[in-house]
């Protein structure tokens, strides 16, 4: 198999790794998910999805970089100038949440569970994700839904309401089954591959089909060793997790700007006075684990690491830790480092990180064994910066489906004004199938081709696929406005075929429209570089902005 590349972006990135995504068509359960997380009729009042605090573009966490920067948590559905509505914490990302087990202890720690503090148990439906996924409709701080018959009466008055039916059953099932099943239904989706994709980098380089720079690898060296962040954030097997679902005490100061310490006394009586105390001040309120509360006081649910520096743009600000004091990985890094080192802040050292930390908000419990004072050098510290940034997901551009014809021939168009077929066989470059292109008769139209893929204007894409023909004829692919004039919006490429499996990666800008257009079609031009009874194979298409 031969792997080439074309550059031809104003601004290259300097490593185009060849992609391991596998991108399949969701389930209608799974369908459904996604159509219920992107749904902003789910509030009251309306406008309010899921994706306002999980937004796929930043990793499914939070997406406005101006909050982030400040107090890190999120406006409610019904957050207004004299009826202040906020969360209490940063969004946790809804991605790479599904393996996350009922809470339970185990040991002498407390694992799994759902949201900072483990409140969303999985002890009721058996799952903790879909059970995080009812709580935000029914939050006064959220999405502000009154009750579950609300909730179940919207989703019915919706355009999917007969996939909801499909899937939950009718008005004859009990409002609770239903709404438990939508709970089920969005979990569907956040462990889907269209959420949960692992196409990072990192995957890549477990695959076998990226390399690390020298300095990610001196990060994920760092990373489990001198650092201790596998200690917690397990990077083993062919698939991590980067969480081992437990539950810590880092230390972490107060974020003072969070507007939760200055809403109503209807949602925060104890105004300033708020402290988090994570799963001990879950545990606390049940009768059953009261006791054994105060060993956990201060601890909050240990996060994945996939997809913690994406992020839409280079000077986009994400927050960090669960009330998001940190406004960078390099200052978590640091704290992690440095927290034990430095003196506490007051009247005369006042700049954190540089010349002192804040004290932790909860000092009880606090991890004094795997971080505080990891005596690592600042380059050392941004080696796993760099890593970490091999943790995020390379997503499909432009609503591209089916790139590996798994799901058949769905997405894809065939057209000939001579004859052809056009079907899905084994063996595929990647996966078990691929598009196959049978020539009976040639003529001066031939391609196959996806039509509906949005684009932006003035933005580097990537365009990975994988293609051979059996007598080694030509093609060409190009992109371009689906409908007269046919405009080209920035890619027209020749690939040169041999007779087995090669690997193209082109990198292009995008031209010839304003704004942004949903009317592009990605086509693969077979004229007139066929004849009569070639055979071509086409499969692991990928489009990925850059």
């Amino acid at each position: 198999m031969l792997y080439r590349k074309l550059w031809i972006c104003v601004a290259v990135l300097l490593l185009a790794a060849s992609g391991t995504m596998t991108v399949t068509a969701l389930t209608p359960q799974e369908q459904l998910g996604k159509n219920l997380f992107f749904d902003q009729d789910l509030s009251n009042p309306p406008g309010q999805e899921c994706a306002e605090c999980h937004a796929p573009s930043t990793g499914y966490t939070g997406p406005d970089s101006a909050i982030n920067a400040h107090g890190a948590v999120y406006p409610g559905a019904a957050n207004t100038v004299t009826d202040k509505r906020f969360g209490n914490r940063k969004p946790p990302a809804a991605a790479y949440a599904g393996a996350s087990p009922i809470l339970a202890m185990s040991g002498k720690i407390w694992i799994g569970g759902m949201f900072w503090d483990g409140r969303a148990t999985g002890w009721r439906l058996g799952d903790p994700l879909a059970e995080q996924a009812l709580g935000p409709f029914l939050n006064p701080l959220e999405q502000n839904l009154a009750n579950l018959d609300a909730v179940v009466s919207k989703v019915e008055a919706s355009s999917y309401t007969s996939l909801f039916t499909q899937i939950c059953g009718d008005n004859t099932v009990p409002v609770s089954d239903r709404y438990d099943c939508i709970g089920r239904a969005i979990a569907a989706y956040e462990r889907s591959t269209e959420v949960s994709s692992f196409t990072s980098k990192y995957d890549q380089y477990l695959a076998g089909t990226a390399t690390l720079t020298r300095q990610e690898k001196e990060g994920l060296t760092l990373f489990n060793t001198k650092g201790k962040c596998d200690k917690c954030h397990v990077s083993k097997g062919a698939k991590p997790l980067f969480t081992n679902y437990s539950y810590d005490n880092l230390g972490i100061p107060k974020n003072t700007e969070n507007p939760f310490y200055t809403i109503s006394q209807t949602y925060n009586p104890l105004g300033a006075g708020w402290i988090d105390t994570g799963l001990g001040g879950f545990l606390s309120a049940d009768p059953l684990y009261f006791n054994v509360a105060r060993s956990e006081l201060g601890k909050e649910k240990v996060p994945t690491l996939r997809n913690v520096d994406k992020r839409p743009s280079p000077d986009f600000v994400k927050a960090y830790g669960h009330n998001g004091y940190f406004k960078s990985l390099k200052s978590i890094v640091h704290f992690y480092n440095t927290r034990d080192v430095l003196p506490v802040c007051g009247s005369r050292v006042n700049n954190p990180g540089v010349d002192c930390w804040p004290m932790p908000e909860i000092a009880l419990n606090m991890n004094t064994k795997e971080l505080g004072n990891l005596g690592l050098s600042s380059a050392e510290e941004d080696a796993i910066v760099v890593f970490l940034g091999t943790l995020s997901d390379l997503q499909p551009a432009g609503g591209l489906m089916n790139p590996g014809f798994e799901n058949g021939t769905a997405n894809w168009t065939f057209y000939t004004n001579g004859s052809g077929t056009f079907t899905a066989n084994s063996p595929g470059y990647e996966g078990t199938k691929a598009a196959k292109i049978a020539l009976k008769s040639v003529g001066t139209n031939i391609q196959l081709y996806q039509t509906g893929l949005s684009l932006e204007q003035n933005t580097c894409y990537r365009l990975n696929f994988s293609a051979y023909s059996t007598t080694g004829h030509d093609l060409s692919v190009i992109l371009h406005k689906d409908g007269s004039p046919y405009t080209n919006y920035g890619l027209g490429f020749k690939a040169n075929l041999g007779t087995s499996w090669q690997f193209f990666t082109i990198e292009f800008d995008t031209t010839g429209f304003a704004g942004v257009v949903t009317d592009g079609r990605l086509r693969f031009w077979l004229a007139p570089f066929a004849e009569a009874g070639d055979r071509y194979y086409i499969d692991n298409v990928r489009l990925e902005k850059i």
